[in-house]
């Protein structure tokens, strides 16, 4: 007799489980990646964040929303501190509306936004054990973000707790 495949429900017990568990590659909304860059972006970010950027140091990430000058909100985004630039992510339903900000904000200021989403491929690792899983084929950094490499080709590891259990965004 032919064994009946296993019910949906099931397989859903199976993913949580090894969620749970160990690590599993969870799938993301669909999020832009925009590189922040320039002399003064930290500054004029602090202009323009909900939250408090001046803190944000070296590997250092936070997340804060981007508003309209009437205090609506045009976007809530995480935001990773890389040696010579921020690293954001947002909804890709608005990237149009942050680029159009920053273009419309920066007046004098040494910043400029870059849309990266067409370049790289947001994977997100989940889990208790997805730091270890991780760690095992390249260097991840102590702190938040940081840049390296897995057989020659560059990865931002940026660190994204999505599920309560730890992980990280390449």
């Amino acid at each position: 007799m032919a064994e009946a495949p296993p019910a949906a429900s099931d397989r859903l017990t199976q993913d949580y489980d090894l969620l749970r568990d160990s690590s599993a590659i969870v799938e993301l909304p669909p999020l832009a990646v925009i590189e922040l860059s320039g002399e003064d972006r930290k500054g004029w970010l602090q202009g323009q964040a909900t939250n408090d950027v001046r803190q944000l140091d070296l590997g250092a990430s936070t997340r804060f929303c981007i508003c309209e000058p009437t205090g609506q909100i045009i976007a809530i985004c995480e935001i990773w501190s890389l040696k010579d630039r921020f690293i954001l992510t947002c909804p890709r339903a608005v990237v149009d509306a942050v680029l159009q900000r920053v273009e419309a904000m920066v007046v004098m200021e040494d910043v400029a936004a870059r849309d990266l989403t067409a370049e790289f491929e947001l994977i997100s690792v989940q889990g208790p054990q997805a730091t270890r899983s991780l760690g095992d084929h390249f260097s991840l950094p102590l702190l938040d973000a940081a840049e390296t490499e897995f057989e020659k080709a560059p990865i931002l590891t940026l660190r994204s707790d999505r599920t309560g259990s730890g992980g990280w965004d390449l």
